[in-house]
């Protein structure tokens, strides 16, 4: 029973590894995740399933959703701070709102 176990466990760590080069040649490629996954034959949806696996495969706790954010005080030169761990993001004050919900829909 223990072989079936490791087995399971090796072909799980593989097939991360598999959609981990996959995730990284997308990003490589300059493409959008649309264009790159008409190009290799793989489904958006795929794509993004695959990227969540890797995400908690890498961060751990899979049922965290919640990223703390951290809004300093009004001072024209402060910015908005993201942690999660050992993870810490820095953004300008300014940013966007898309390009806020961007960055935290990555994280998540």
């Amino acid at each position: 029973m223990e072989t079936s176990i490791a087995i399971t466990t090796v072909k799980k760590e593989l097939r991360l590894q598999e959609w981990a080069a996959q995730i990284e040649a997308q990003q490589q490629s300059g493409l959008t995740v649309r264009s790159w996954c008409e190009q290799n034959g793989i489904s958006a949806k795929t794509y993004y399933y695959r990227l969540r696996k890797v995400r908690e495969n890498c961060l751990g706790d899979p049922e965290q959703k919640i990223v703390p954010l951290t809004v300093p005080e009004t001072h024209s030169n402060c910015s908005i701070e993201l942690k999660k761990g050992d993870l810490r993001i820095s953004l300008p004050r300014d940013i966007s709102a898309d390009t806020l919900i961007a960055v935290v829909h990555e994280l998540c």
